[in-house]
Formats: C-alpha cells, sequence, structure tokens
C-alpha cells in the first residue's frame, strides 16, 4: 500500500534547505530534480529564488512571484505585453496543456532560449524580463479571515 501526503519541501538556493509542500511516498520526500537544480545555480545572481514542486512540475519563485515554470524538463518565463515580443521574434514556443475534456490552454509563460542554459549572465536578463512581467501582473493572495474563537 502506498501512502501518500504532503510534507515540506521548497528548494531554497540561499541554503539549500527543503522547506515547502511535497508529495510524500511512504514517508519519502521525492528526491531533488537534476534540470531544476542546475536551473536554480543559473538563476543564484537573482538572490532569492526557489523553486515549488506542482502540477507535475515546478514553479520558480522569487518571494511571492512566480516567475518561471519548468515541465517536461523545460524552462518557461513569464511574458506580458511588454516583453512578448522577444520570445516571439525567436519563435519560442508558449507553454500549453491540455484539460480533461480536449481543449488546449496556454498560459503566459514562453520557453527559454537554449543558449540561456549555458551561463549565468546569458539567463539573467531573460530571467529579470520574465520577473519584472511578473511584478507588473502580481495580485497578492488574499488573507483569509479568522473565524471567531479561532
Amino acid at each position: 500500500e502506498i501512502s501518500l501526503g504532503l510534507v515540506g519541501s521548497e528548494m531554497c538556493i540561499r541554503d539549500r534547505l527543503r522547506c515547502g509542500p511535497s508529495l510524500i511516498v511512504k514517508g519519502m520526500s521525492l528526491p531533488p530534480d537534476p534540470f531544476v537544480e542546475n536551473l536554480l545555480e543559473l538563476l543564484e545572481p537573482l538572490g532569492d529564488i526557489r523553486s515549488r514542486r506542482m502540477f507535475g512540475g515546478h514553479g520558480i519563485y522569487k518571494g511571492e512571484m512566480m516567475f518561471g515554470l519548468v515541465a517536461d524538463s523545460a524552462f518557461y518565463l513569464k511574458v506580458d505585453d511588454r516583453n512578448r515580443a522577444e520570445f516571439e521574434k525567436r519563435d519560442l514556443q508558449a507553454f500549453r496543456f491540455e484539460f480533461k475534456n480536449g481543449k488546449v490552454g496556454q498560459m503566459s509563460y514562453y520557453q527559454c532560449p537554449d543558449e540561456a542554459f549555458t551561463r549565468s549572465d546569458q539567463m539573467r536578463p531573460r530571467a529579470e524580463s520574465a520577473l519584472a512581467a511578473a511584478k507588473r501582473n502580481f495580485k497578492p493572495k488574499k488573507k483569509r479571515a479568522l473565524k471567531p474563537g479561532k
């Protein structure tokens, strides 16, 4: 019998500690993803960058803002109307997914160019552009009001 549950497991680049939600099987958390670990090293010059497992992939965050997405060993960066053209002129693909009903959805994330994976100085301007798009579109989570007596 396999028992599933949630435990802490975000990878924090600063101290390489695991500290947010992750799937566990029989009391063990999933092993780190080497692609994501390499990506976090490339993003290290941006400061406190972390990954968080989600929907079979990883979200890449600075603070509360998700500016990157890893799915099927591909890295996608956040876009909006101000930086989308940078990606489209290079024929980079948008992140697409299929709903249960067969319809295809598209998110505002575009594939990172291959040359950005060679060095941090190649990755940095692309990540900064995505981070700026995330900041422009950031909506803080609303805090839930506590019920009286709690």
